[in-house]
């Protein structure tokens, strides 16, 4: 009972947590995170995954390729298992080719492909080379929620440097205005009581 409240009290309060997906089934790993177990669902994409996935399982699935960015977010993950998926040696796995190769220390299974060059030959992704993605666009994802943060601090310098000063001098504009004006009465006051009394 006191496990399961604490898991949701984790899914539900740590920022950026994600529950598990729908056609996922997860477990908790102590303090470690998740085991997340997607196997055997007949996946075309992998769903959105929690931060702190630890051990994913994506197993006999219907997955051709990864979408890019899926695997970012995953800093904690140990194990990744896709064996028996259709992946495809095209563009569509240059970014699992990427992460993989970034991410050496997380052990792998299954992280086969087949080629339009030789389909019924299985290619290790990691054995891929540039060549073989010559014709491939770029697979960065472009972080709009980054760009959006980016925004949001040079709008919110923009209005400490800029408007604020302003809005200052304009106020202190209209105070010495203000102060003119009145000075200006007042010597006009008093040439006028002054001339009078010479008058008079």
């Amino acid at each position: 009972m006191n496990l399961a409240i604490l898991a949701t009290l984790l899914i539900c309060c740590v920022p950026d947590a994600k529950p598990c997906p729908a056609s996922c089934d997860c477990s908790l790993l102590g303090d470690e995170g998740l085991q997340v177990d997607c196997s055997s669902r007949w996946l075309k994409e992998v769903p959105t995954l929690p931060d702190n996935t630890v051990l994913l399982y994506l197993q006999n699935n219907m997955l051709a390729g990864i979408q890019a960015g899926r695997f970012d977010r995953l800093h904690h993950l140990q194990r990744l298992d896709l064996s028996q998926n259709p992946l495809s040696c095209d563009c569509g796995i240059v970014y699992l080719k990427h992460w993989l190769d970034d991410n050496a220390n997380v052990s792998v299974t299954g992280a086969t492909c087949k080629g339009p060059a030789s389909p019924e030959t299985l290619t290790v992704i990691t054995q891929l080379s540039g060549n073989d993605f010559a014709g491939c666009r770029s697979t960065n994802p472009i972080d709009c929620w980054g760009l959006l943060k980016i925004d949001l601090i040079m709008l919110g310098v923009f209005v400490l440097l800029v408007l604020i000063p302003v809005a200052y001098l304009y106020w202190i504009s209209k105070r010495l205005a203000c102060c003119v004006a009145m000075t200006m009465d007042t010597v006009l006051y008093r040439r006028t009581t002054v001339r009078r009394l010479k008058s008079q």
